[in-house]
């Protein structure tokens, strides 16, 4: 916390300051407090500071005041006054520095990986306090064996002006049009820069035209590569606009032709690399204010899917489909360990009937299937259950069947008299809805198990539970290396 003297007036855009900054945000940047005394009587104020990049806590910087959200600034590093003594170089370097260029896709890699699993347990703790949890029920973080290189999934934005070069990359972290021109990326995989350069070759001599979303025109709109990572095989997806013909710099040429000649372009960078690509999909984008957005896929070349493997801690593995559309898990190694953790309580306290609330594709359900005498998942996309329902018959596991809708009022509806002993509930950011708290404490399950990937949720519904269930332990996971974002694994059991 610092005390800033404004000449007695508030802080505004544009003010620049020096400050601590004290822990990360949820979004893995930097918070730093200042109070201003305000007015002829100097009443002191506090106002929160956030820099979404390039700061860690404990460090002293200088940075620029850029928004204003009521008593909550956005700002711009300028210096660095004193490094946290835990700070390191990346090893990408689109992750050094402080200003504008960095880019959005990792928050942390300048911080050592110990320091982000503790400051990940410490976020774990100060949530989980709030909701009066004992702090030796909650069990050191897992961290992740491979840090790097760990998604399967990327999505590249294109970026570029008429006339001028273009890149092909990530977001910087607060600016929605612009895009850093990445050589690499240490998320995804080595492939990742020979792919980019290949790609961005591609257009530029062919001097496609990016789509602007101000003007409504252009083609270019977005990279997507997949990556199966216990099966070594690719998928690519480009997405483009409706153009067709494409206004190129120098003439008009039909859409399908210049697509295929993406085709050539990878093909050939994946034989130097000698990287497989297995698939690669054009996707045509339409979407026009007033009416739905679609999507009309062409397979280019390969396979309609490629394969990813989970291998499971007790010998099984199973195999799932990845079409371009695909729902699963981004850093599948890391759920095989997370994964390892529900089969393993389920194992302290078998069950026999065990229901599945947000279970997306099925994972965590199929995963349990062996275990039980049936397996029912809830879930409300429909495409995630249709993928759940296909992985269902591609692995043989007949005892497991899924309901689409939402979960308070398929519980309400489809299964009100139905018992189960177990119970895992893998809700979204903002967890368990009040009318799905309300309905999962009438299941009535010998055991809960809650996989969060938000504690601040987490906390929340573990005391709203508390009337029914008791937690025995909470697992902090680390899914996600350098950024801000933490699993957790609470176990619950009936009173």
């Amino acid at each position: 916390m610092c005390l800033i003297d404004l000449g007695g007036r508030a802080p505004r855009p544009g003010d620049q300051i020096e400050l601590e900054f004290e822990r990360l945000s949820e979004a893995g940047g930097c918070l730093g407090t200042i109070v201003v005394p305000i007015g002829p009587q100097q009443e002191p104020r506090r106002y929160r500071v956030e820099v979404p990049r390039g700061l860690l806590p404990g460090e002293r910087a200088r940075v620029s005041l850029t928004k204003r959200y009521r008593r909550t600034f956005q700002a711009r590093a300028l210096s660095l006054l004193r490094p946290s003594p835990h700070r390191q170089d990346p090893r990408c370097i689109h992750a050094r520095g402080l200003g504008r260029a960095l880019c959005g896709g990792c928050a942390m890699q300048t911080l050592d990986y110990s320091q982000q699993l503790a400051l990940k347990q410490q976020r774990v703790e100060r949530q989980l306090a709030a909701a009066n949890v004992d702090p030796r029920l909650i069990l050191p973080i897992v961290a992740c064996d491979s840090p790097y290189f760990y998604r399967n999934k990327m999505e590249f934005s294109f970026a570029g002006e008429p006339a001028a070069k273009v890149a092909l990359g990530l977001h910087p972290p607060g600016y929605r049009y612009d895009v850093v021109d990445l050589s690499g990326c240490q998320l995804l995989s080595p492939f990742t820069g020979p792919l980019l350069e290949a790609v961005r070759g591609w257009a530029n001599a062919t001097e496609l035209p990016v789509f602007s979303p101000r003007q409504q025109c252009g083609w270019l709109l977005q990279l997507t590569v997949r990556e199966g990572k216990n099966t070594n095989e690719r998928l690519l997806e480009l997405l483009t606009s409706t153009e067709d013909p494409v206004s190129t710099a120098q003439r008009h040429r039909p859409a399908q032709a210049l697509a295929e000649g993406l085709v050539t372009a990878v093909l050939a960078a994946a034989d130097q690399s000698a990287q497989p690509i297995d698939s690669i999909y054009w996707t045509r984008k339409r979407a026009q204010r007033g009416q739905p957005t679609t999507l009309e896929q062409t397979l280019l070349f390969g396979k309609a899917a490629i394969d990813e493997r989970l291998d499971l801690p007790d010998g099984r593995s199973l195999t799932f489909s990845i079409d371009p559309r695909a729902f699963f898990q981004p850093n599948p190694r890391q759920a095989q360990q997370l994964y390892g953790l529900v089969i393993a309580g389920f194992a302290e306290r078998p069950v026999a009937r065990l229901l599945d609330l947000y279970c997306g594709t099925g994972t965590i359900g199929l995963s349990l299937a062996n275990a039980c005498q049936e397996v029912v998942g809830v879930e409300l996309s429909q495409p995630a259950v249709d993928q759940a329902r296909a992985s269902a018959l591609r692995n043989q596991i007949a005892n497991a069947r899924f309901f689409v809708g939402d979960a308070a009022k398929v519980l309400e509806e489809d299964l009100r008299d139905q018992r189960f002993d177990g119970l895992v509930v893998d809700p979204p950011r903002n967890g368990l809805s009040t009318a799905a708290l309300e309905r999962v404490l009438t299941v009535d399950a010998a055991r809960l198990i809650y996989v969060s990937c938000n504690p601040a949720a987490l906390a929340r519904d573990i005391h709203g539970l508390d009337q029914r269930y008791k937690l025995r332990s909470a697992q902090p996971v680390d899914m996600f290396p350098h950024t801000a974002h933490v699993e957790t694994v609470a176990i619950l059991d009936r009173r």
